[in-house]
């Protein structure tokens, strides 16, 4: 009887673990960076990019993030819209970053150019969708579509930590899309007052 009562107390505890990994986050998602800096109290969590064309890489550690791909991407100054270097993957623009630890908030300098000159195949207007993990378990995901031709800001504050992001590019083509600097931030957000 004490081995089935113990086996229970291992389970439940296990299953209660499980679903505080797998709880669906509430997202509140950001396009103003300002607004952004001042409710989550991120900071820069990436450092400088090098400017002068370095890679290609399928992995790179960057201050307190690892920025990965399944595609080739490089370093380098590929569009004034952003200041110093910036992230250009070859082909569709999938990028993953993993955190040294979790976090609660996370955005990034973002630029979809149609009409600059570094647009290196017909112009399709992208569609990304951001995947939030912790320990590898999906807690939350939203979408995002940028103007184009403009320095633009994707940002997103989630009542669960997560120690992974995943940014797929759903709908466009191998056209360039450039990647700033990455914040982050552990403050976990108010929760709103039930009605």
């Amino acid at each position: 009887m004490r081995t089935i009562k113990t086996l229970q107390t291992v389970a439940l505890a296990a299953l209660c673990a499980f679903s505080a990994l797998s709880a669906e986050a509430t997202v509140s998602t950001y396009s103003d960076k300002a607004q952004f800096l001042a409710d989550t109290g991120a900071s820069q969590a990436t450092a400088a990019y090098p400017t002068g064309g370095q890679g290609p890489y399928t992995a790179y550690l960057s201050g307190a993030a690892t920025l990965s791909s399944s595609n080739p991407f490089y370093f380098g100054a590929y569009t004034s819209r952003l200041a110093g270097g910036v992230i250009s993957i070859d082909g569709l623009e999938h990028l993953s970053v993993q955190w040294v630890l979790a976090m609660h908030s996370f955005g990034f300098d973002f630029v979809e150019p149609e009409f600059d000159p570094l647009v290196n195949a017909p112009f399709v207007d992208s569609t990304f969708s951001v995947t939030l993990r912790n320990a590898g378990v999906s807690v939350g995901t939203f979408q995002f579509n940028t103007p184009n031709d403009t320095a633009a800001f994707v940002g997103a504050w989630s009542t669960v930590a997560f120690d992974r992001v995943d940014i797929l590019e759903t709908t466009g083509n191998i056209e360039n899309e450039f990647y700033g600097q990455f914040y982050a931030g552990n403050a976990m957000p108010v929760p709103e007052p039930s009605s």
